[in-house]
């Protein structure tokens, strides 16, 4: 990769680096204007929660319109892992949506994962009605490591098994975005 990128403004002088917003000196100022990013959601492939126990959502489409170059999501291998890519370590941003299958039983929640751990106050909880599909979206930031990874998980208590379910525009998905260094 080449050097970090430096432009001096016309007027005045003011010297514009990759140092300017807080992207590591070896990081090309035109990627790191284009900060690395992926939105992955449930295309086909639902995925089933047993009542009563946060299970991780997988996701096997990518948007086509958040290239993900650095491979921070996978859809074939570790689906449900949004993974910190080399070079990368910093604020993160996540937001994910579960999207329940039909059942106005219990309540829905939606929350994150780092590294395999809940992550206390990261939930968001809500009381679905018999009628309709129940989405239910989190957002929270993470300072995290290059390798760390971030896990959307959904939870249930109808009293029985729930899918997600696949009904565009309500799908489960998750976005995740670098925001900065730390």
């Amino acid at each position: 990769m080449a050097g970090p990128v430096t432009l001096t403004t016309p007027v005045g002088g003011t010297v514009i680096s990759s140092s300017t917003f807080g992207i590591p000196a070896a990081t090309n100022l035109g990627i790191a204007l284009n900060r690395p990013w992926v939105r992955a959601y449930q295309g086909s492939a639902v995925t089933t929660l047993t009542t009563g126990t946060f299970t991780s959502i997988g996701f096997d489409t990518e948007d086509s319109g958040s290239p993900d170059p650095y491979g921070i999501h996978s859809t074939t291998t570790n689906t449900s892992r949004f993974t910190v890519p080399t070079g990368w370590a910093g604020v993160w941003r996540f937001i994910g949506r579960v999207a329940f299958a039909t059942n106005g039983s219990g309540v829905r929640v939606a929350s994150f994962a780092v590294n395999g751990s809940s992550v206390e106050g990261s939930g968001t909880t809500q009381t679905p009605t018999g009628s309709s599909t129940c989405a239910v979206t989190t957002l929270d930031e993470y300072a995290l490591a290059v390798g760390s990874y971030v896990e959307l998980k959904g939870y249930q208590a109808s009293g029985g098994s729930l899918s997600t379910t696949v009904s565009p525009p309500l799908t489960s998905l998750m976005i995740a975005r670098w925001i900065g260094s730390t």
